[in-house]
């Protein structure tokens, strides 16, 4: 069961796949392709039927087309990969993993310093803001997708990270940095100090993640 963990948060599955003899399972990565692999030996050794066969998909979206075209019958992923792949397809998923006695829940949260505590979301716009990265959960997809859904953001053409740009006078976003993306999203980020790694999705970047952001 460890091997089976290992694998990823959530199983989805295109179509049924009980009763066929071997369910090919498609990985995102080496690391994947290899986990995928010792837990198709653990299987064969323990007779557990169906049988595991793995495809190499590279990434998510590379494992969605195979689902797609039925060269592959399952793939784990995220919660945010999830969101933009069932923009393109439809899924069913089979099984998702949490910790035992797990009751918690995820929360993005907007904070700012008690000095500027007359900040509020009525008068977000203009102010300076810095995100634990590009596409992340709670850095990027829930404090957007709230602001657009509430209508305090205006984005055109779903060009989401123009809008930003907009409503937002300087940012920090860490992977903002993209060709097209507004000079304006890595503003306010410092890399490592030196001049280096600036705007980068690492920790060589100083403002990068939760607690980047943060400080």
């Amino acid at each position: 069961m460890a091997t089976w963990k290992t694998l990823g948060p959530l199983l989805l599955l295109l179509h049924a796949v009980f009763c066929q003899r071997t369910i090919r399972w498609c990985t995102t990565s080496e690391p994947e392709q290899r986990k995928c692999q010792a837990m198709s030996e653990a299987f064969s050794e323990a007779s557990i039927r169906p049988s595991l066969s793995c495809v190499m998909g590279l990434t998510v979206e590379g494992c969605i087309q195979k689902l797609q075209k039925k060269e592959a019958d399952a793939l784990s992923m995220f919660a945010t990969d999830i969101y933009n792949a069932m923009k393109i397809a439809t899924f069913k998923m089979a099984a998702s993993e949490s910790k035992a006695g797990d009751i918690s829940s995820y929360h993005a949260v907007a904070v700012v310093k008690k000095a500027n505590s007359a900040i509020n979301i009525q008068n977000l716009a203009g102010k300076k803001s810095c995100h634990t990265g590009k596409g992340r959960t709670a850095g990027w997809n829930m404090p957007l997708g709230y602001l657009i859904d509430q209508g305090y953001m205006s984005v055109m053409g779903c060009n989401i990270p123009q809008g930003v740009a907009n409503f937002f006078n300087a940012s920090c976003i860490p992977g903002a940095n993209n060709v097209g993306d507004p000079a304006s999203l890595c503003e306010l980020c410092k890399g490592d100090g030196s001049g280096m790694h600036k705007c980068e999705m690492s920790e060589k970047e100083m403002y990068y993640s939760y607690e980047g952001a943060f400080r």
